[in-house]
């Protein structure tokens, strides 16, 4: 972890300079803003303003190169290690939002047990192993009827490493959102009937 921040720990304090909301401008000379999306940066230098937007996109590009998908809060716990700051939540959704937008970043919605929606993230240069992932693992599902996520793991994930169980139950959950499994169990999903009958030739 500690070569992990080497790059960020000397830019740490330029963060704190970044706020979401506009600050009392009496005792400034000068206040430059940014604003990304629907969320205006606000900094008293435009050097500091730029240098801290791109210390925590770098590090949030590094967060997400490292693993094949993340939720946003632990991509937020994993730039915060990297930066040695804390940063706002309106700060960072403002950066993925960017990323988003630019295509650095992609979203992946999941159906949870709740019938809610999730959402996790992947780089873009991870896109394309993920699609072979999960293209693996739908087939399988169809093929078997039901996975679970344990399965889905060791096929996906053979080293077991950490967060892969998260990240196989995420792979079926996408796929339930595509209405191509559905939940059985905390831990299974099958192939959903009325996609067989809708693939299947009429006699």
């Amino acid at each position: 972890m500690t070569r992990g921040r080497s790059k960020f720990k000397d830019n740490s304090s330029i963060i704190r300079g970044i706020t979401t909301f506009r600050p009392e401008t009496s005792s400034l000379t000068r206040l430059v803003s940014l604003k990304l999306g629907g969320i205006t940066l606000y900094c008293e230098d435009e050097i500091i303003l730029h240098r801290a937007v791109n210390i925590v996109r770098e590090a949030t590009k590094d967060a997400l190169k490292s693993h094949l998908m993340l939720p946003r809060f632990l991509i937020i716990k994993f730039v915060v290690e990297k930066i040695g700051v804390t940063i706002e939540d309106r700060f960072f959704g403002a950066i993925l939002g960017m990323m988003l937008r630019l295509g650095d970043v992609t979203s992946i919605p999941c159906l949870t047990k709740n019938n809610k929606i999730r959402r996790i993230y992947i780089h873009s240069s991870n896109i394309s192993l993920f699609g072979e992932k999960l293209h693996a693992v739908e087939i399988l599902l169809k093929k078997k009827g039901e996975l679970n996520i344990a399965t889905v793991r060791n096929i996906c994930f053979p080293d077991h490493g950490w967060g892969t169980w998260t990240s196989s139950q995420q792979m079926l959950q996408h796929l339930a959102y595509m209405g191509k499994a559905v939940l059985k169990d905390e831990a299974t999903f099958v192939w959903p009937e009325k996609v067989e009958s809708a693939i299947r030739p009429r006699v």
